[in-house]
């Protein structure tokens, strides 16, 4: 101990090696904390260095990615990351299971009850401390430890940052109410979650309660994109050579900036998260699963990894993509990828979007990290980029059959429709098309026009598109000539169909051209639907009718409140109807304007019931 003394007394002189050479090297101890062994942790290696190490030499682009939500897709739980409010409340699970929040002090932690089972007679009690959270911007989702090392089980409810309510974690997908996705979610941070929630994942894992599992950095951080830095940062320290290749403008082959990399390889940097994968054999499936893929920025993305092209669950039938998260799917069979040229260009994800905020970029920064589009591309600039003719008024009228500034001559509106489904509502399509009442016969999939005009017909909408464009008419049955197509999927569509036009009955551009009046009682039916989400979007569309603001409803309460909260909407709606109306066959509106009870029935009875699982 003396000569530990003696060295404290030299002050700024004593250093650990004067300690180990008077022989005090035993006495030196790390103050670092210990790793956790209750959750994944970040380690570094194989060259990342961590974001922290960006910001000194990069500060405006370490702000933007700061405060995007890339950043915070996955965080350790603490008061500066949990959104949601823990006051001590009970949720209670449908399989009868119950998890009360409590805050204490800096921790957050849930008491589960487990009903009793096959077990035995007495509630099963546990508490466990949330130790990792994934999400900020619409969703914040919470694990726990699963009682195995580094092993994470979800809690089964999401709090909903928009709503400002908990949900359970079934009504978040398009999920059957059978499934009970809260309860199968052991393991799957490790081995799923990690892959596009974290940067240079690593799941370790040799049996589900070993699971060493790491990652360089949580969230998708600088490196993700750029690669890793160590190379990069030992050669900038030159200041020579940094900033003889910040003056050239030439790229620096220590780091991997995407917008600079040939168009497809530029893509694939946002492919590896924002795409279905699956591993190309079963080397690479076990090489994952012990030390990640080897995939790095700069890589050929499909080396290694295969992109998925069909499959239930996140295809229509055609291949095409219809959940959200995975637009890269939509971009590499959009004809503007395949078609590219020298003199247009290729279509990449960074035509349209922009990872970090620009100086020149006024809007908001929350603005901008909604979906990290570039300012001058939320309109027709985005198409124009490559099909100049249509910044001609003329040229573009002539074209869509639409006023220039009306929602019809929206490139994205015909081109990029909102039909995928995710974060409880619909999304654009990512993959480039032409309107269709043809591959909406083949799929199912709603068409841009009828997507639109809600209260016409597919045979109006296949007249239309033989008059302007010369697509030939497909043969339809009486009623896709007489119903409009909207309500067919309403009434005899699957969850996924009804899903989409109970989001659809809201959005403010196809209010605008179909009324909103006739929807109510289609809503209402949406309302007591079996599915969570549906039930959810349709009584957010009815929210935005005159009259139907505030009425009492919750669409996840129990389902006989919602039957009869669908009732009374729908015999006030007709009730109102008593002083008359105009019929419209389409809508099912009789002489005097009400609902034609037989038709709505008969085509309700035809319900398209097979299981539908729309997973993200």
């Amino acid at each position: 101990m003396l000569c530990l003394f003696k060295n404290m007394a030299r002050g700024a002189a004593g250093t650990l090696a004067s300690l180990a050479l008077l022989g005090c090297s035993d006495l030196i101890v790390d103050r670092q904390p210990a790793p956790a062994t209750d959750r994944p942790i970040q380690t570094l290696q194989d060259g990342y260095v961590s974001s922290d190490r960006c910001q000194a030499c990069h500060p405006a682009q370490y702000r933007s990615w700061h405060q995007s939500y890339h950043r915070t897709m996955t965080q350790v739980v603490g008061p500066e990351t949990v959104a949601a409010p823990f006051d001590p409340i009970t949720l209670r699970y449908k399989d009868g299971s119950s998890y009360r929040l409590e805050r204490k002090g800096d921790e957050f932690w849930i008491e589960v009850t487990q009903p009793p089972g096959w077990l035995g007679n007495e509630p099963v009690r546990s508490e466990h401390r949330l130790l990792m959270s994934t999400g900020s911007h619409f969703f914040q989702a919470f694990w726990f430890n699963a009682g195995a090392t580094r092993v994470m089980k979800l809690m089964p409810f999401f709090y909903s940052i928009l709503d400002e309510r908990w949900m359970p974690v079934d009504a978040a997908f398009v999920s059957p109410p059978e499934v009970f996705i809260g309860t199968m979610d052991t393991g799957r941070w490790n081995v799923s979650c990690l892959r596009c929630h974290t940067t240079r994942p690593r799941p370790r894992i040799s049996s589900m309660t070993e699971m060493d599992t790491r990652v360089a950095e949580f969230g998708i951080a600088c490196e993700a994109c750029h690669g890793p830095a160590e190379e990069h940062i030992a050669a900038n320290r030159n200041p020579k050579r940094r900033y003889e290749y910040h003056l050239s403008g030439k790229s620096d082959p220590t780091i991997v900036n995407p917008t600079k990399l040939p168009p497809l390889r530029a893509s694939e940097v946002c492919g590896q998260c924002h795409a279905v994968l699956k591993s190309k054999s079963t080397e690479a499936k076990v090489r994952f699963l012990t030390d990640g893929h080897g995939y790095q920025p700069g890589d050929v993305l499909e080396s290694e990894l295969g992109i998925k092209t069909d499959g239930e669950g996140q295809f229509w039938s055609d291949g095409m993509i219809r959940v959200s998260g995975r637009e890269y799917n939509g971009l590499i069979r959009s004809p503007c990828y395949l078609h590219g040229d020298e003199e247009r260009g290729i279509l990449t994800c960074f035509s349209c979007h922009q990872l970090h905020q620009t100086a020149d970029d006024t809007r908001p920064r929350e603005q901008w990290a909604h979906d990290q589009v570039k300012a001058n591309m939320l309109d027709n600039r985005a198409c124009e980029q490559c099909h100049a003719e249509f910044t001609e008024t003329a040229r573009l009228e002539s074209h869509t059959g639409h006023q220039p500034t009306s929602s019809g001559s929206s490139c994205y509106n015909c081109h990029m429709p909102y039909t995928g489904w995710g974060l409880l509502g619909a999304i654009r399509s990512h993959e480039i098309s032409n309107p269709s009442v043809d591959e909406t016969l083949e799929t199912g999939r709603p068409n841009a026009c009828n997507l639109c005009h809600l209260d016409k017909t597919l045979a109006w909408a296949a007249e239309h598109l033989e008059d302007r464009y010369g697509l030939v008419p497909p043969e339809l049955d009486a009623d896709e000539t007489t119903v409009a197509a909207s309500i067919l999927w309403t009434l005899k569509g699957d969850a996924g169909q009804r899903a989409l036009m109970a989001w659809a009955m809201g959005w403010e551009p196809a209010e605008e051209v179909s009324g909103t009046d006739w929807m109510v009682p289609y809503l209402a039916q949406l309302m007591e639907d079996p599915y969570d989400a549906v039930r959810y979007r349709a009584h957010k569309s009815l929210q935005r009718k005159p009259g139907y603001e505030t009425i009492p409803y919750d669409a996840l309460d129990a389902a006989g409140k919602q039957k009869l909260a669908a009732r009374v909407i729908r015999q006030a709606w007709q009730f109102s109807r008593m002083a008359g109306g105009q019929r419209v066959v389409a809508l099912l509106l009789d002489d005097t304007g009400k609902l034609d009870s037989g038709i709505f029935e008969r085509l309700l009875r035809d319900r398209d019931e097979r299981p539908v699982t729309l997973a993200e």
